[in-house]
């Protein structure tokens, strides 16, 4: 036993190694601002909870039938996280000042964020604070089918696989938490003109199957050193198109987003001993998605001028204005990329009790966006070609304008250009996780029979502020023969 640990003990170090050495890859820590779109870790996103132990008992199957059923339920809700409220605000301020212009036109501009006049307060000597503080709630559980094919089949080819299918049923509750020293902040950012964009303090609930996970599996290494499993397969969509009104609205999992997963799961014993079925077990997991790409609507800011989705806008010789979030709102295809899952850690067992600790990371890419032009999407914007931003009168644009102070009037109505549009405004931005976690587990096995419960937790820390800080509870209960 200890020639065999020392064989693939070094292996392993370095495999983990090389896996850890990711983190500093992402650099220094880098916050954003002025973003439209979040893509919170879905609950269900970790491969700890829902394949590490799983795997275990799927490679050691007893009965005749190679039949194993897991429930997985999950719990995960938000830490508090003023680095969250920058995301979604100006200059990377969890609080932003909203004042209007000052009485004369001769006196100094107030230092400030928003102009007031912009969101259509149009107040004398207006001030206000407005901030936001995400909080996110997500419940359910994942549902898991295993089946052993060389059960059901002769074909030699399938004789060592299995097939998996997974599926994640989850509700999620979401809130932005809007919140001002004025109420007529709160409404302007709600208002029933802004048709996109919108902030509130609504707490909004959504249900529904995360996707569904169909994977072949199989054992590549399974000696009484070492085991090694490989697994991959799609995930199917549960989400169809999202409408983009409010920011932050709640998704059950990959946003319809279908995806190719691959996955390794592998196991080192460091200490074993039949006579008392103790193990000390060194663990690692990993699993990659590749999201694939789809079509959907997504608001944007004018590049260089945060914010800008909430100007004020109008054509040419006409009086009235719209948010420019009315126009700058585009059919658009979103490539998402790839998101990382690893879990390492130690795994004590003593006659079917243990316990296991790890760390965890999760990272996903930054969104790359490319437009659609009508007939390719089944929905077109206004022209936003034939808009302006809103200058002293209804025959003037002011186009230096910024959503802190309105410009001198150009020369000439100045309009819009779709070369202005800031894709990285409109994309959910790339991240990372680290997360500490631990479990308790008991397992028994019979003859024609095994069983498997346990019970952990875990809290994370995200890279930067384009994900949430949350905590979390999961249990495993999963019978197989």
């Amino acid at each position: 036993m200890k020639k065999c640990v020392k064989k693939y003990m070094k292996k392993y170090l370095v495999f983990v190694t090389l896996l850890t050495s990711i983190v500093p890859l992402f650099g220094a820590k880098k916050d954003h601002a002025s973003a439209i779109l979040m893509f919170p870790r879905p609950v269900y996103y970790f491969v700890e909870a829902t394949k590490n132990r799983w795997c275990e008992q799927i490679t050691h199957k007893q009965g005749d039938r190679k039949i194993a059923l897991l429930i997985t339920p999950m719990f995960q809700e938000t830490r508090c996280d003023e680095c969250a409220a920058s995301y979604f605000l100006l200059n990377c301020k969890s609080k932003i000042s909203i004042k209007s212009d000052p009485a004369l036109p001769t006196d100094p501009l107030p230092f400030r964020d928003v102009r007031a006049e912009w969101l259509g307060i149009t107040d004398a000597d207006f001030d206000a604070i407005y901030t936001v503080a995400p909080w996110q709630r997500q419940a359910g559980a994942v549902l898991a089918y295993n089946q052993d094919l060389g059960s059901l089949t002769k074909l030699s080819f399938l004789k060592y696989w299995w097939l998996d299918v997974s599926l994640p049923i989850i509700h999620v509750q979401n809130n932005l938490n809007a919140q001002s020293s004025s109420q007529k902040v709160t409404d302007a950012l709600k208002r029933s003109d802004l048709t996109f964009a919108k902030m509130d303090n609504r707490c909004r609930k959504k249900t529904g199957i995360g996707e569904l996970l169909v994977t072949l599996g199989t054992t590549v290494i399974n000696r009484d050193c070492f085991t090694l499993s490989y697994y991959g397969g799609l995930a199917s969509a549960g989400e169809t198109r999202r409408n983009e009104e409010y920011l932050f609205k709640p998704s059950t999992g990959s946003a319809g987003h279908f995806a190719i997963i691959n996955g390794l799961l592998c196991r080192l014993p460091f200490y074993s001993c039949t006579d008392n079925k103790d193990s000390v077990d060194f663990f690692c997991s990993m699993e990659l998605r590749y999201r694939m790409r789809r079509d959907e609507e997504r608001t944007f800011d004018l590049c260089g001028n945060p914010w800008s989705r909430y100007l004020l806008i109008h054509r040419r010789n006409d009086p009235r204005t719209i948010p420019a979030a009315n126009v700058l709102t585009h059919c658009i295809e979103v490539r998402p990329g790839c998101a990382f899952d690893l879990a390492t850690g130690v795994s004590a067992d003593h006659n079917g009790f243990g316990f296991e600790v790890g760390y965890n990371l999760w990272a996903t890419q930054t969104e790359y966006l490319k437009v659609i032009d009508p007939p390719f999407c089944d929905k077109a914007a206004p022209l936003m070609e034939s808009y302006g931003i809103m200058g002293s009168d209804a025959t003037k644009t002011a186009s230096r304008s910024t959503i802190a102070f309105r410009a001198d009037d150009d020369d000439v109505f100045v309009p819009l250009r779709r070369t202005q549009l800031d894709f990285n405004s409109a994309a959910a931005q790339g991240t990372a996780s680290n997360r500490l976690f631990a479990s308790i587990f008991i397992q028994g096995t019979k003859k024609d029979y095994d069983i498997l419960c346990a019970l952990g937790g875990w809290a994370d820390w995200p890279h930067n502020n384009a994900t949430l800080k949350t905590y979390g509870l999961w249990g495993n209960i999963s019978f197989g023969w």
